[in-house]
């Protein structure tokens, strides 16, 4: 992990007015956007990757309350931490989730630092939902469910990961563990709220894609079909299903 006045210095420079104006159209945080290019994000991420939870959590909770740009840093070098330090890091982890108010902050924490140590230390996931109200920690926590299926996330904040891992593809599981989708069908089927929908959409789609068999079990045994807003994540990953497990030569 670089100093925190190199990850400010380098972000002010690559400031840029065009993608602030777009940024802002998408996202409000209360700490701020600064509106620098992903690819800078991804850059710094990949010179350095390292962090040590335990001696640097008070830098690296600062450089998450800078800004959204430094809270992505901040997110791309706890997930490296994830992997020797996931106790350390579930715990920073919380502390950053409480405070999470955009969905893409949201959707990073969830899928490279929630998921990973959920499934490292066997946390269970559903009932952690149950324990917020805000609806972006709610959603941080159903997107850290991807990490339970061998598709591998995507973003600038992943350049981390990838780096210290020597590798562009980063899997956390080898075949999908979709029980906690299951635990949570009948939640996906009443939820309302926008934001949330738009995780579960993303999920039964990953569900579907790597996990069909189970989940037609269950549709078999459930008297509602699925809602229109979920039929067309279901047949998108029915079909990357069929094409992926089942025309295997």
């Amino acid at each position: 992990m670089y100093s925190i006045a190199h990850y400010q210095m380098e972000l002010t420079n690559a400031e840029d007015k065009a993608t602030f104006r777009k940024m802002k159209q998408q996202i409000q945080p209360f700490k701020g956007i600064r509106g620098v290019p992903f690819s800078v994000v991804a850059q710094l991420l990949d010179e350095d990757p390292t962090l040590n939870v335990e001696n640097q959590s008070d830098e690296v909770h600062a450089l998450f309350m800078s800004s959204f740009e430094e809270g992505l840093i901040a997110i791309g070098l706890l997930s490296v931490a994830v992997l020797t330090q996931p106790e350390q890091s579930w715990n920073l982890a919380q502390k950053w989730l409480s405070m999470v108010d955009d969905v893409t902050t949201a959707d990073a924490l969830g899928k490279i630092v929630i998921g990973p140590c959920a499934l490292l230390l066997d946390i269970d996931i559903p009932s952690e939902i149950e324990n917020h109200q805000s609806v972006f920690a709610k959603r941080s926590l159903l997107m850290a469910l991807s990490a339970y299926v061998p598709e591998s996330p995507k973003g600038p904040w992943v350049s981390a990961l990838r780096s210290h891992l020597q590798s562009e593809q980063v899997i956390f599981v080898e075949q999908a563990q979709t029980h906690h989708y299951s635990t949570l069908f009948k939640y996906f089927l009443k939820e309302e709220h926008p934001l949330l929908r738009k995780a579960i959409i993303q999920l039964l789609q990953l569900w579907s894609s790597h996990d069909l068999t189970s989940l037609d079990k269950i549709l078999e045994n459930h008297p509602q079909n699925l809602p229109k807003w979920l039929k067309k994540s279901y047949e998108k990953g029915q079909k990357f299903y069929k094409r992926t497990y089942l025309n295997k030569t």
